[in-house]
């Protein structure tokens, strides 16, 4: 029996002029040759965490089950911000403890999936030199390679409770109907807001 082929995929405010996307996939493709990776987005607005989270949960749930996403949308870089690893939903996410997995673990919440995280501690899964300005490339990539090699999740450090969690804008009932909030506007104009059309009915 083969063994089934890993799914990665990346997002990322890193663009793609200067070759940092090119580094991360040549780093996990070192480590786990076998790997699909699938570019989710790479023109996150620089540093804007929010608009990472709303990229990765609008397309995440269209993966197969298993699939890890590795998520770099990281102002904390180099500062005391903690890596970190979720697995919920039959999905892994590898990237800051900043709020960027906020809407998974919404999602985990509503669907009562049970949410296993992991403080990433263990070295010996990163690159063997770790910069203070690219954990994307010596930290999450490498990580996120070792877990589509079948590493166990809990082998890459302690489990932690306490994730950083956005504070993601809710619609508001109102005497006349709801006050919603713009979250996206896609590069067609089209905006999309936090009501549910469910509310709506």
């Amino acid at each position: 029996m083969t063994a089934p082929i890993p799914f990665l995929t990346l997002t990322t405010d890193f663009g793609t002029r200067d070759g940092f996307v090119g580094t991360l996939k040549g780093v996990i493709w070192s480590i786990c040759p076998s790997a699909q990776i699938a570019d989710i987005s790479h023109e996150i607005p620089p540093q804007n965490v929010q608009a990472g989270a709303f990229a990765l949960w609008r397309a995440y749930r269209f993966f197969p089950e298993e699939t890890i996403h590795l998520a770099v949308v990281d102002p904390g870089v180099g500062t005391t911000r903690r890596p970190i690893a979720v697995h919920l939903g039959g999905h892994t996410f590898v990237g800051p403890d900043n709020g960027l997995f906020t809407p998974m673990f919404e999602d985990a919440i509503k669907n009562r999936w049970p949410v296993e995280i992991i403080h990433l501690k263990e070295e010996k899964f990163f690159l063997p030199q770790v910069s203070s300005t690219f954990h994307g490339r010596d930290i999450f990539a490498p990580v996120a390679a070792h877990l589509a090699n079948g590493i166990p999740l809990a082998k890459l450090g302690p489990t932690i409770i306490d994730p950083v969690r956005l504070s993601m804008p809710k619609p508001e009932k109102t005497a006349r109907g709801w006050c919603a909030h713009i979250t996206v506007i896609d590069i067609f104009g089209n905006c999309t807001t936090d009501l549910p059309a469910a509310l709506l009915t």
